[in-house]
This record gives C-alpha cells, structure tokens and sequence, in this order.
C-alpha cells in the first residue's frame, strides 16, 4: 500500500504560479483556497516548497517616443486646399505643411486695409482743420468752442484709425493662420486631412514627432510603483534591437491610476543611442525583492502552459488541488 501512494502521489505537486523556471506564489496569512478540478493527464513531479530570496527583474512593456510630440490643426474651419507631406516625411522648423482655402481671410484683410487708409485721410484732415481753428481762435476769427469741437472730432478719428488698425492685423494673423507650418523640427507620423476635405477648427491634420531626446512611457501596476521614485536610475531594454539596453531615468510618476485595469503612467527619460528611435518596443526592468514568496520547480506545476495553472497540495498522505 505504501508503494501505491508513492505512485499515486507522483501526479501531485506544491505550489501556485510560476516565473521562468521557478514559481514564486505569495502566502497571505496562511490561507489556501480548496476547489474540486477533474484529473489532469499530466504528470508531475513531488517537490519540496522552499523559500524565494535575493532579487529578481521584472519586465515592464513599453514603446519608445519623442520627448517633443505635437498633433498640429487649423483654428478655423474651411476647406483644405493643399497638404504638402505625407507620412515619414521629414520637417523643419516653420516648414509649410498645408494650406486651407484662404478667399475669406484674404478679403478681410483687404477690407481692413481700406478702413484704415480712409481713417488716415479723415484724422489728417481733421488734423489740418484743428490747426486752422487755432491760428483763426488765436486771432479772435473764431471761438473757443469751434476749437473744441474739432479736437474732439479729430481724436474720434483717431480712435477710429487706431481701431482699423487692430481689424487689420487680426486680418492678418487669421490669413497666415491658413498656411500651417510645424513648431519644430520633426517626422510627420501621421496624417488625419486629404485635400478637399473640409476641416473643423481643431481638427487634427497631421502629427508629428519631433527630433531629439526620446522618452519611455510604461504603464505599472500598484505593485510596482510603490518602491518608486522620480529621478531614480533604471535600466531599459531594447528587445528587437539585439537586447541593447539603455540607461534611464524617471521623469514622472503618475500619483493617480488611469483607467479600470489600476495602472500607473511612468515616463523615463533615456540617454541618447545611435539605435534609438521612436517607436521602438523596450522593456523597463526593475529589480523585486524576493523575500516571504515560495517556489517550486517548474516540473511541479500542474498544466504550466494553460491559462490556468495549478498544484496539489499533499500533507500526510493526502493531496488536495490549490
């Protein structure tokens, strides 16, 4: 009988979940959950649970992207006449990238343009007639309240010129508004208008990732982001890229999770590389204090490759699936 539940205990195992070779399951106050699961087929293989301890890295996903990014619109609406760049395009400060159809602007401009020409006139003759008064008030050809009504009068017109002057420069600032130029220097990494269409105000016409510095952005569970800090050093790893990996450093923290997953936006700063671009998928490693986990081999799991992993638990003799 005992060489029969020998037998029959080499299909039982210790443990819960495991990480690469080792499986690190956390004991919270002692506690097992006992739930009844048909037989596995598999075969598996008695162990001894022995603590984890040391340090072990964990990777975090993530994609690389410029420090310097900008999704550029029109602020008003018309029709797009022309774009000049298409995606992977490469841009220069100030570099015309579209244009909106600008008849309106144009014939503001030329409206405000004539207000205040004839506001010049009106204010210089106004002006001529105001020193007139004064020489004939001067020589008691006129009176004091002519004099007084024609400064008024010319201060009007000033005010009136004054005000065509600002319509025209507002005419203007809109009628370059039509021509969009970028901010900085950059790549065009998406395009959102065609020629022809009409564009809202804030419309997204193209966007653009810019040269220079490049960021890391991982989103982290609260598990990870408590013993974190900004300004702290990190490596990173660039999977795809023969596994170079880069030196970094933590910009922000977010102190609130986004969204019902409860993960937390970190940024990281990365030194510049030859091989670094944006885009590019890297993994932030962190290093995790082992202590107060259990492990057991990988030959002790039951199923490791489902999606539900499993052990039996085997106390004098008995097994009881965890």
């Amino acid at each position: 009988m005992k060489a029969l539940a020998n037998s029959r205990l080499t299909t039982t195992a210790l443990g819960l979940a495991f990480l690469g070779a080792a499986l690190v399951l956390g004991i919270l106050r002692g506690r097992t959950h006992e739930r009844q699961v048909p037989p596995s087929s598999s075969a598996v293989q008695v162990a001894e649970v022995t603590p984890a301890t040391g340090q072990r890295s964990i990777r975090y996903p993530g994609v690389t992207r410029a420090e310097r990014r900008a999704v550029l619109s029109f602020p008003m609406a018309a029709r797009l006449l022309e774009r000049h760049v298409e995606v992977g395009a490469h841009v220069t400060t100030g570099q015309a990238v579209a244009r909106l159809d600008d008849r309106g602007p144009r014939n503001a401009v030329q409206a405000a343009r004539a207000a205040l020409a004839e506001a010049i006139v009106r204010l210089d003759q106004a002006e001529r007639n105001r020193a007139r008064t004064e020489r004939l008030v001067a020589s008691k050809a006129a009176t004091t309240e002519e004099l007084e009504n024609l400064t008024a009068a010319a201060e009007a017109i000033a005010a009136a010129r004054d005000a065509a002057s600002a319509q025209l420069a507002e005419a203007e600032r809109a009628l370059a508004e039509t021509t969009l130029r970028v901010p900085f220097a950059g790549t065009v990494t998406a395009v959102f208008a065609q020629p022809g269409e009409m564009v809202g105000a804030g419309t997204p016409v193209l966007e653009l990732s810019g040269d220079g510095a490049i960021e890391l952005r991982v989103d982290l569970p609260e598990s990870a982001v408590a013993d974190l800090e900004e300004g702290r050093a990190v490596a990173v790893e660039l999977p795809f890229a023969d596994h170079r990996h880069i030196e970094g450093r933590i910009r922000s923290l977010a102190r609130t999770a986004l969204g019902p997953g409860r993960l937390f936006p970190v940024v990281v700063d990365l030194q510049p590389a030859p091989h670094l671009r944006a885009g590019m998928t890297a993994e932030l490693l962190l290093e995790r204090q082992s202590d107060g986990a259990l492990t057991v081999p990988l030959q002790a799991v039951l199923d490791p490759g489902s999606s539900r992993p499993g052990v039996y638990l085997v106390r004098e003799g008995h097994a009881r699936h965890v």
